[in-house]
This record gives C-alpha cells, sequence and structure tokens, in this order.
C-alpha cells in the first residue's frame, strides 16, 4: 500500500504542480512519445536482460503488488519456528526422522503448518537441501557451514541480478527520451513553413519524451528496481537465518537456542524479541 501510495505521490506531485504552475495538463498527454520510450525501453530490456532473470523481475513485481512472499516479522518468525520443529524432532528422534519431511515437504505435516514459508521456493530449497546432507552423513558442522555459505554466495549474486537488471532499462530511460526528443525537432522541422501554433505544439511534444523518459527512470523504475533489489537481500537474509540455526543445532545447541542464533542475524526492524520467540515456541506445544 505504502508503495502505491509512494507512486501515486511521485505522478500526482509533479503533474499537480505542473497544473498549478498554469500548465496545459493536454500538452503532456503524448501516446506517440510515450509509447515509443516505454517500447525501446521494454525492447532493451528483453534484448539485455536473459530469460531467467526477466522471470525474477516479473515474479518481484507480482509479489510486490499482491504482497505475497513479502518478508516481515511474521514470516522470519514462522521460519523460526519451523526450524524448531525441525531441530527438536532431529534430537528427540534422530536425524533418520526428517527424511519424511525434508524429502516430500508438500505433504509433510510439520511444513503444513508454515505456508508462507512454503511460498519461498528458494528459502525451503536451501532449508530443505541442507537437512538432507545431515541426514545422509555426519557431517562436520564446520564443513556444512563452508557449504552453506558457498551457496548463500552464488543465492546473492543471482537475487541481485533482478534489480540490475531493472536499473539497467530505468538508467537508458532518459537517453530514449532525448531520443524522441530529437525526432519531434526533426518533424518541427518538417512543419517549419506551416502555421505558427503547430510548430510550437510540435517542440511541446518533443519536451514531453525528454519529461516522460527522465521520470519514468527516477521516479519509476528506478524505485522498483531498489524494492527488487531489497526484496532479494529479505531471501537472502532468510537463508543466512536458516544457516545460523542449523549450524548451531549441530554444535550441539538445544533447539531453542539454535533458532535464537537464527534470530540474531535478522535485521532489527523484522526481528522478533526473544521473550516472543519464546511465547510463540511455548504457545506451539
Amino acid at each position: 500500500m505504502l508503495k502505491l501510495l509512494g507512486l501515486v505521490l511521485v505522478l500526482g506531485g509533479v503533474v499537480g504542480g505542473f497544473v498549478l504552475s498554469n500548465g496545459m495538463l493536454r500538452s503532456l498527454w503524448q501516446p506517440a512519445e510515450m509509447g515509443m520510450i516505454i517500447s525501446a525501453a521494454a525492447g532493451a530490456f528483453m534484448l539485455g536482460t536473459p530469460k531467467s532473470v526477466q522471470l525474477q523481475v516479473l515474479a518481484g513485481l507480482r509479489s510486490m503488488v499482491s504482497n505475497r512472499g513479502s518478508f516481515g516479522r511474521l514470516f522470519y518468525l514462522d521460519l523460526l519456528k519451523l526450524m524448531f520443529d525441525l531441530l527438536d524432532l532431529s534430537r528427540r528422534q534422530g536425524r533418520n526422522a526428517l527424511e519424511e519431511h525434508i524429502e516430500t515437504p508438500e505433504g509433510s505435516s510439520i511444513f503444513a503448518r508454515y505456508p508462507e514459508v512454503m511460498a519461498c521456493p528458494r528459502v525451503l530449497h536451501f532449508m530443505t537441501d541442507s537437512f538432507r546432507v545431515t541426514t545422509l552423513s555426519n557431517i562436520a558442522f564446520s564443513e556444512l557451514e563452508n557449504s552453506m555459505e558457498q551457496e548463500l554466495q552464488v543465492c546473492r549474486e543471482d537475487l541481485r541480478r533482478a534489480g540490475q537488471a531493472l536499473q539497467r532499462t530505468a538508467d537508458a530511460c532518459p537517453g530514449f527520451g532525448i531520443v524522441v526528443a530529437v525526432l519531434g525537432i526533426i518533424i518541427t522541422m518538417q512543419s517549419i513553413s506551416g502555421p505558427v501554433e503547430m510548430i510550437g505544439l510540435h517542440v511541446a511534444a518533443a519536451l514531453v519524451g525528454t519529461f516522460f523518459g527522465v521520470l519514468l527512470c527516477y521516479g519509476v523504475l528506478g524505485p522498483l528496481a531498489a524494492v527488487l533489489d531489497d526484496l532479494g537481500k529479505s531471501e537472502v537474509l532468510a537463508c543466512e537465518c536458516v544457516k545460523a540455526s542449523l549450524v548451531a543445532g549441530l554444535r550441539g545447541y538445544p533447539p531453542a537456542m539454535a533458532v535464537d542464533a537464527g534470530r540474531r542475524v535478522l535485521l532489527d526492524e523484522d526481528r522478533p524479541s526473544f521473550i516472543e520467540l519464546e511465547e510463540s515456541l511455548r504457545v506451539g506445544f
């Protein structure tokens, strides 16, 4: 909701200020120029971005609009509770008891209690793959920690690509605006022998192209790229929470202390308090 409000403020502030300055609103409506910039930006995005990254961008924008897959205090609390359930089961019944849950999390009674985590495939796969390694061998916690950190590094680079791709497209929009403005000046020169008022309209249309390209860059696509980057960082942070909890569990920490180690890697704005986590775990029983 706040993101939608921010977009309304950007567009409303710019257009409203133009109208209050005695600007003619209809002079900003130049569908041909806007269409050229949007199509050029979309074409450049498709041309310079791999298909997998394009899908990441679309998925990120969809999750932003629908607010699904968001990472907040409740999501991280569910993630910590899930880690506690798995670590507690491993401590009470042995690591082999985890197999039926991590092999098919879709049919697991434990995972079914946490649909928000299930809705995040990357975090889910990172968690199940890491637990799977512990059931297959008596791997030392230091070796598992190194392996998980290598996977996290790849994850960081992969999730950064969506924001970078959209930011490159945003950076190109002012240039496309200049291209459209130049084309507008060419049209103006073609009409130089016509009525004076038509020349003014053509020049205004050319300038709108530059205006729209800059606005699209700094007012729309640039902020959206930042949102995608933040979503990627939150997803990595969730994986780091899983890593810290699992490594602490392998070191022999009780499940409650192990998930507290995962809680401590979270940002303060989304980190459940120790009391909040303790009470949540107690309610689970």
